[in-house]
């Protein structure tokens, strides 16, 4: 006899963790920046240099990252409701990035 469970839906990025937080991890991973903990700020000590190229490419990914998920999926399955938002939160930041560099 196989028991299914069902697992209470994961909040959305954005909401898991705040603003800030997710400001620290990609400051942290573009490096070259400026702590200053008595004053409490970062400061970049470069200027960053987007691609605008590189956006489309990231909803190509996602795309891609989407399709193996569900492909990966029993027949019939559908993406969990969960995994489901989470896509679509990156699809919402893939969306914020379009709009702030258009011209």
């Amino acid at each position: 006899m196989s028991e299914e469970k069902e697992f209470p839906a994961m909040k959305p990025l954005n909401q898991l963790l705040p603003l800030d937080a997710l400001f620290l991890y990609c400051a942290a991973n573009m490096g070259e920046f400026t702590v200053n903990k008595a004053n409490k700020t970062i400061t970049f000590n470069s200027t960053y240099t987007y691609d605008e190229n590189a956006i489309p490419e990231w909803s190509t990914f996602l795309d891609q990252a989407k399709s193996d998920y569900t492909s990966a999926l029993d027949p019939g399955t559908e993406i969990p409701a969960n995994d489901d938002q989470l896509f679509m939160n990156i699809e919402e930041m893939i969306d914020i990035a379009t709009v702030l560099v258009e011209e």
